[in-house]
């Protein structure tokens, strides 16, 4: 049978000591009262704390009436109705004076309805509206990202931001993105870091011989666009040497998610480490594109009958099985030949 204690009520009339009016409510199959009324024991127990809409569950329990702090062991949940958010792992303790929540051990938190956060040894701080850890931890959303934090780390609940020193998100197309002193906005996706890395699928480019690898001082992404500073990109396998040595090192570098493009500002195309060829701007559609409207690489010749000519060829796709290439020929002596296909 179910028993209902609740606490201010029963230590009043019970051992005559006084306690604030604020109450610790409890419901368990089993309840001991020990020390002259100072230590209670429960099992198969939950707490309520009506004041701080506050539900404490777990297999065993102890209160401490003179400093009111409980201590919780096995299958223990603490389901915060305030910030919408549910804690659980299997050795915890609050304190209501402070109204502290310390885990011990592996930690799960149901944050919202869109994360799930795995870490260990979490305080909780429901005063300063912070949850913070020196543990490694990991973040999972609803689209598949998976965020790792390597050391330490604070959620402010109040603005959905973590602030960290080192973390890196895994996607899910599996590409993986290192950042330093990074700051993620849970409401919004949005990460700003410095010191980024990004360590490409290696057939994300169209060749598993490559090793894609994407280095910028600093950088913002959100789910509409990754922007990055002072960036240099190349696809080459850093390690076998299978492809030759260049690189893009660009000002910089945007991916728009929404269009789907690769976009650079005041770039260099590097061969060997020597700048061969700048570029104020251009653009090409990410890895994700299979087929896109746009011109193809000009061709130069001459010959006898046509002198010297250029070839700008402009692609059309029109749908997914169809497309058409125009071939305006321009010819130096003032011809001009216009093909199709």
């Amino acid at each position: 049978m179910k028993i209902k204690i609740l606490l201010s009520f029963l230590f009043f009339f019970l051992i005559n000591t006084n306690l604030q009016s604020d109450s610790v409510e409890i419901i368990s199959d089993n309840i001991k009262i020990l020390n002259n009324g100072k230590i209670l024991n429960a099992i198969n127990s939950k707490a309520i704390v009506e004041e701080k809409d506050l539900i404490l569950e777990s297999i065993k329990l102890k209160y401490i009436k003179e400093n009111e702090q409980i201590f919780l062991e096995d299958n223990v949940v603490f389901t915060d109705n305030l910030q919408n958010l549910k804690i659980k792992t299997d050795k915890a303790e609050y304190k209501k004076i402070d109204d502290i929540i310390k885990t011990k051990g592996p930690t799960k938190i149901d944050y919202g309805t869109n994360y799930e956060i795995l870490s260990s040894n979490l305080i909780y701080d429901r005063k300063l509206k912070e949850i913070y850890s020196n543990r490694e931890t990991t973040i999972k959303d609803l689209d598949g990202n998976i965020y790792n934090i390597q050391d330490n780390f604070k959620l402010n609940i109040l603005k959905d931001i973590i602030t960290t020193k080192k973390i890196s998100v895994i996607d899910s197309k599996n590409n993986i993105y290192y950042f330093e002193n990074a700051k993620i906005n849970l409401s919004n996706k949005e990460i700003a870091g410095r010191e980024l890395k990004i360590d490409f699928v290696d057939d994300y480019f169209g060749s598993s011989k490559n090793d894609p690898l994407l280095k910028g001082r600093s950088a913002t992404s959100n789910d509409k666009q990754t922007k990055i500073f002072k960036t240099v990109f190349s696809t080459c396998n850093t390690e076998n040497k299978s492809c030759p040595g260049w690189e893009i090192e660009t000002e910089e570098f945007t991916h728009d998610k929404i269009k789907k493009t690769f976009n650079y500002k005041n770039s260099w195309i590097k061969l060997f480490g020597k700048e061969i060829f700048y570029l104020p701007f251009f653009s090409h559609p990410d890895p994700t594109i299979k087929r896109k409207s746009g011109f193809l690489p000009p061709t130069y010749a001459n010959s006898s009958n046509y002198g010297n000519w250029i070839n700008i060829p402009y692609f059309k796709a029109i749908d997914i099985d169809k497309d058409v290439t125009l071939k305006p020929r321009i010819n130096l002596d003032d011809k001009f030949i216009f093909q199709s296909e």
